[in-house]
């Protein structure tokens, strides 16, 4: 019953007046998809031998994906009493399920990072949109990245990163990969189109308990290989697409921006408080004592 208990609070919480709306919602990035009808039997109950219990059997993984799904939503307070009540259910949920295997499988690199379905949906709830990314490149200037986290899942079943970033002698060098998030880190992993190499950022986020909603700004690391074929580590900054003015943000993608007018940019009127010379600190070093530098590394000869 507890579980029954849950999903008529997470209905309730998201509107709690239409099955085909939280339906939508629940499903959003899943591969598996209950329909309306499953999702309002479980909701209802029955007598059995004086016993009140669910009309339609609840079932383990169900009642997995509806704990994630209430860890994710923004704004939703589990009472203490009901995660009490689901006992090692709630605290499972914050281990990612295993994906079953035979001995002779190959694990292959996405199942060999466990991102399972739970954890796919978890990352795509939490962090799906419009980004704009942040970094230094090799003349320390900082540049501009276009990113989609799309509700999308590739056919390794992996949530779908797709970036874009101007190069004054490349033109637009576009590149797709995954996204995936657990615990206190987010993952974009992404190869340009048709290059054989890799670009890596992580960044660190608030965990999915203490979240209530989206953050606009994550700090991070980033590695990568350039089109010269330069290796380059950074430090890097996600923020939100919505969080800085369209205006600014095609003025920083079309051209790197020397650190001091990156920190000097002026906000109109109306625009989203962005706080860039935050941002320029935190790429430069200047702003935490371990100081981290451009690193840039090239082969001899």
């Amino acid at each position: 019953m507890a579980v029954r208990d849950l999903l008529k609070l997470a209905f309730g919480f998201v509107g709690g007046t239409s099955w085909d709306d939280f339906a939508k919602l629940f499903n959003k990035g899943s591969t598996e998809k209950y329909n309306v009808s499953v999702l309002e039997e479980m909701s209802r109950t029955k007598t059995v031998n004086g016993v009140e219990r669910p009309k339609k059997i609840i079932s383990h993984r169900f009642a997995v994906r509806l704990i994630t799904f209430c860890r994710t939503e923004p704004g939703l307070i589990v009472p203490a009493e009901l995660a009490g009540r689901l006992g090692v259910l709630w605290d499972s949920a914050d281990q990612p399920a295993k994906r079953a295997k035979t001995t002779d499988e190959p694990e292959g690199f996405i199942p060999a990072l466990g991102l399972t379905d739970d954890v796919a949906v978890r990352s795509i709830r939490r962090f799906n949109g419009e980004y704009l990314h942040f970094a230094l490149n090799e003349d320390e200037m900082i540049v501009t990245t276009r990113c989609t986290l799309s509700e999308e899942r590739g056919a390794d079943a992996a949530p779908v990163f797709r970036s874009k970033r101007w190069y004054s002698e490349f033109g637009p060098v576009e590149a797709v990969g995954v996204y995936f998030s657990w615990d206190t880190n987010l993952y974009l992993l992404a190869s340009p189109a048709g290059e054989v190499d890799l670009r890596l950022s992580i960044f660190n986020v608030l965990s999915s308990s203490s979240a209530k909603s989206k953050q606009h700004v994550l700090r991070g690391m980033a590695l990568g290989v350039n089109p010269k074929k330069t290796i380059l580590s950074s430090r890097c900054v996600l923020v939100q697409a919505e969080c800085v003015e369209p205006e600014i943000a095609n003025q920083l993608w079309d051209d790197p921006a020397a650190v001091e007018s990156f920190k000097n940019i002026k906000l109109g009127a109306g625009s989203p408080d962005t706080n860039f010379r935050a941002i320029a600190e935190y790429l430069c070093g200047e702003e935490t004592v371990d100081y981290i530098k451009l690193i840039k590394l090239t082969a001899p000869g």
